[in-house]
């Protein structure tokens, strides 16, 4: 049997959200998270673990050029801004030679805030867009 430990990459990482291939992409994580309880009965040690409801956020790190971009989509259709419109998050592990592709999509992503800085001597904007979302389906 042969086992290959290539390892995805960041060149190997294609987004794509409203429609487009995001080009300024700087940055992209996401998260499932779930809540959990610990159980106590008799004694100090717990007897078992409850689970809560799910819960799905993450943040999309752009140049800010491509924060405009989508400033711009979003007045065209009618938002006052990004943070009015829901929209699915593809997220594509495509190695470069050849190997399995990885998709996970983040479905009906929200943002949840548009924080913008520069700071002395930087040399481009970058843009850190917190969201949540209704859920994240990750292939494999």
């Amino acid at each position: 049997m042969t086992f290959n430990s290539k390892q995805y990459a960041w060149a190997n990482l294609e987004v794509v959200a409203l429609g487009r291939k995001i080009t300024g992409l700087r940055g992209m994580e996401y998260r499932t998270a779930r809540e959990k309880e610990l159980v106590y009965g008799s004694g100090d040690k717990p007897q078992g673990i409850q689970h809560g409801n799910k819960s799905y956020s993450g943040t999309i790190t752009l140049l800010q050029s491509e924060v405009e971009a989508l400033a711009r989509f979003s007045k065209e259709q009618g938002y006052d801004d990004i943070t009015d419109v829901e929209f699915d998050i593809v997220c594509a592990y495509v190695p470069k030679g050849g190997g399995p592709i990885v998709t996970d999509v983040v479905k009906f992503a929200s943002i949840t805030e548009i924080p913008k800085s520069l700071r002395q001597n930087d040399k481009f904007m970058e843009v850190a867009l917190p969201f949540i979302a209704l859920d994240v389906e990750y292939s494999g």
